[in-house]
């Protein structure tokens, strides 16, 4: 059982105290945007620290910003 921090911690490879407020804020601008839910501070077992954290209007902004042509494409709708 753990949070979503190790994990961050490890693949940073700084401490939380360095990478905790950025991230932070960031993971509140895609939530706010309708795009993900990470819950930070959480506690959860190893498959729930692995669940895909993308909202459905996120996984089409993910399509679309990979788009061959992504320029040429009516833009998503965003609620």
């Amino acid at each position: 059982m753990g949070g979503i921090s190790g994990p961050l911690t490890s693949a940073l490879g700084v401490p939380e105290t360095v990478w905790g407020e950025p991230i932070a804020q960031a993971v509140r601008d895609l939530e706010d945007a309708g795009l993900a839910a990470i819950p930070l501070r959480v506690t959860m077992t190893a498959s729930g620290i692995l669940q895909e954290r993308t909202s459905p209007k996120g996984r089409r902004f993910l399509e679309f910003i990979n788009e061959v042509h992504s320029a040429d494409v009516a833009a998503p709708e965003l609620d």
